[in-house]
């Protein structure tokens, strides 16, 4: 009732126009801006001869939407002809045409209109409409041509032969998201159906396949929205590289968010040879939240950065190559480890549901993750040679992270690895991680730090084998017969996971194999053939 009392209706020469006066949500009361409308013709073109445009219109008297009387029977309403307005009230759609008899095998079209624009958005206004679509000669070359788009998309990446119809929907399903956000499937909820930092990046592997032209760009935007404490910004814009500050309060860190963009970047390197992308500069994203997401910056002012881009000290905007980006946010993840030596889960991982353990959480399954990229980047990294230059912040994190991962790899091999030993590990990359993301907390340097990249790789070939050699020595389980990996620790610092429980989840395994952390005895032992 409330929502319809900002109902304002109007009747025009083709169909109905809603326009409600406000829209509002969780963030309040806003002027709306939104026109809703059904517009129709019949098959020359001939408008309709009046319209139902209220629910009262189509229910009629002693009517209900089961049995509406406004289009049945003797009671049926006549309508009202276009021009007519109508406030308050519930809004309905309902044409009316001229009555036409129909002899045998004659037949007659009805051409429907149904969507919603921006009431400053002329090529979706009724008259637009119904010029370019109006009749059945203009619209059946307007539906081949989207039949043809949307049978592209289906057939993008996938092999011709033996193809199954209902795999089409695995090449449609990303491009409905980018162009409608999540909620439009009828079995998620996302809120309000904005993509996620996830999405963005699966949306990119997903193109790749479909419509490479435009990918490299739309990956280089992305990057857009790393902070330089190695988070991310969550609230997406609807333009492409555009990212929002946040302004509600919602502090979440997925502690997977790292990951994916390697992920994805290595994938395209490989499918196109394009490794100088890598090399690409982009700006880093700046809004008043900092640490980690744990603090907020007393000295941001909004209204001075509205670009929502990182500065350095001179007030210029700061930019790093993607590579810098990716490395910020698995050496800033890295850092962050709890008294077991994993990452911590904060927020949650990708794995929504395992979100309440914020303190003492722990990610096993992305710690393995993360080493696995770290793997693969010193190879990348490797394998280019030269120099790389970064940020002189991150390169100092860095030789900080490998310094404390070389003498935990040292103590590993020697098994003088004691749990004490473990909280005091994590104590100090915590330690040198506040160091640095104090140092990055408002502003940054500017200046890069150039480095051998042989160096570099072999600095991270130490700190990925620490990890994974940490989770080998206290997260492998076995029965004597087969083997697994804890996944997580909850809130208590327990682990989720145990053979005496009977609880193994499929997050654990799956990460440590692919990452390269299970041995192949390991693999054997969790996939008996």
């Amino acid at each position: 009732h409330v929502t319809s009392l900002l109902h304002r209706i109007s009747t025009e020469e083709y169909g109905v126009r809603l326009k409600p006066t406000l829209s509002f949500d969780e963030r309040g009361h806003l002027k709306n801006h939104t026109e809703y409308f059904v517009l129709g013709c019949d098959g020359s073109g001939a408008a309709p001869k009046a319209f139902l445009p209220t629910a009262d219109h189509v229910i009629g008297e002693g009517g209900d939407f089961e049995f509406p009387r406004g289009l049945t029977g003797a009671s049926a309403a006549a309508g009202v002809p276009a021009g007519c307005s109508f406030e308050g009230v519930e809004a309905a759609g309902g044409l009316i045409f001229e009555k036409v008899v129909l002899k045998p095998v004659e037949t007659c079209e009805y051409i429907i209109f149904i969507g919603a624009r921006e009431e400053d958005d002329e090529f979706n206004g009724a008259d637009a409409i119904m010029k370019r679509l109006g009749s059945t000669e203009k619209l059946g070359p307007a539906l081949e041509a989207n039949e043809r788009f949307w049978l592209e998309k289906a057939n993008a990446g996938l092999c011709r032969e033996n193809r199954r119809n209902y795999m089409l929907w695995v090449s449609v399903e990303p491009v409905l998201r980018r162009i409608f956000g999540c909620s439009f499937l009828p079995y998620h909820d996302y809120g309000k159906g904005g993509r996620g930092w996830r999405d963005l990046w699966q949306d990119c592997l997903a193109l790749r396949l479909g419509d490479p032209s435009q990918v490299r760009d739309l990956l280089i935007n992305n990057f857009a929205g790393v902070r330089a404490d190695g988070t991310n910004a969550t609230i997406i814009g609807s333009k492409p590289g555009e990212f929002i500050a946040d302004r509600n309060g919602i502090a979440r860190v997925w502690m997977d968010h790292g990951v994916w963009p390697w992920i994805t970047m290595r994938l395209y390197i490989e499918l196109s040879g394009d490794e100088a992308v890598m090399d690409t500069e982009q700006t880093y994203f700046k809004d008043r939240l900092c640490m980690r997401a744990k603090a907020a910056d007393e000295e941001y002012d909004a209204s001075k950065n509205a670009d929502t881009m990182l500065k350095d000290g001179s007030g210029d905007i700061y930019r790093g190559s993607v590579l810098e980006h990716i490395l910020m946010m698995h050496i800033t993840t890295a850092c962050e480890t709890g008294e077991h030596g994993n990452m911590l889960l904060r927020g949650a991982d990708w794995n929504d549901a395992l979100d309440m353990a914020p303190e003492k959480g722990e990610s096993v399954a992305f710690t393995a993750a993360y080493a696995g990229n770290l793997k693969t980047l010193a190879e990348f990294i490797a394998k280019r040679g030269g120099k790389v230059s970064i940020l002189k912040e991150l390169a100092e994190l860095t030789d900080g992270l490998y310094a404390i991962c070389e003498e935990q790899k040292r103590g590993l091999a020697k098994e003088a690895d004691t749990p004490e030993m473990t909280v005091g590990y994590s104590a100090r990359k915590r330690g040198i991680l506040e160091g640095y993301c104090r140092k990055v907390r408002h502003t940054v340097s500017g200046e890069k730090t150039g480095i051998d990249a042989k160096e570099l790789a072999g600095k991270l070939e130490i700190i990925a084998d620490s990890i994974m050699e940490h989770i080998r020595r206290n997260e492998r389980l076995s029965d004597g017969e087969y083997t697994w990996f804890n996944g997580y620790y909850d809130n208590e610092g327990q682990p989720v996971e145990s053979i005496e429980d009977g609880r193994v989840m499929l997050t654990g395994a799956v990460f440590t194999i692919m990452s390269g952390t299970a041995t192949d005895e390991d693999i054997r032992r969790m996939i008996p053939v």
